[in-house]
């Protein structure tokens, strides 16, 4: 269903055809500006920062509720995770950063264990 916007100018084509010209050319313009709007927002939207997923839990931070010594439980954007930390024990209420996931376990540690930058 969705590739049939990429199909509106040339099917729109067909007005000048059916119609007179005073009315199909506006009409056409009006197709071609909401085709281009839809090609607009398509492209926007494929690329945005991923929000689910894997992906999207790397670089969160998360809320020690057990200690992490060297496994134990966080809490991810109101999600209750098992975890285990990098070279280092946690204790409840620090706050951690999540830099991979294994499975159903996040694979947490500090800002200076990733070298003071989340990203790379």
């Amino acid at each position: 269903m969705c590739h049939i916007i990429l199909f509106f100018p040339i099917i729109g084509l067909s007005l000048f055809y059916f119609l007179s010209f005073p009315v199909a050319l506006p009409t056409y313009i009006a197709i071609l500006l909401f085709t281009w709007l839809i090609y607009f927002k398509v492209i926007k939207a494929m690329k945005g920062k991923i929000k689910t997923g894997k992906e999207a839990l790397i670089g969160q931070e998360a809320l020690v509720l057990k200690d992490i010594d060297p496994d134990g439980k966080v809490m991810v954007s109101s999600e209750l995770w098992d975890a285990t930390a990098i070279n280092k024990k946690f204790y409840k209420g620090d706050k951690v950063l999540v830099f991979n996931v294994d499975g159903l376990r996040l694979i947490v540690g500090d800002q200076k264990d990733r070298g003071g930058s989340l990203k790379g």
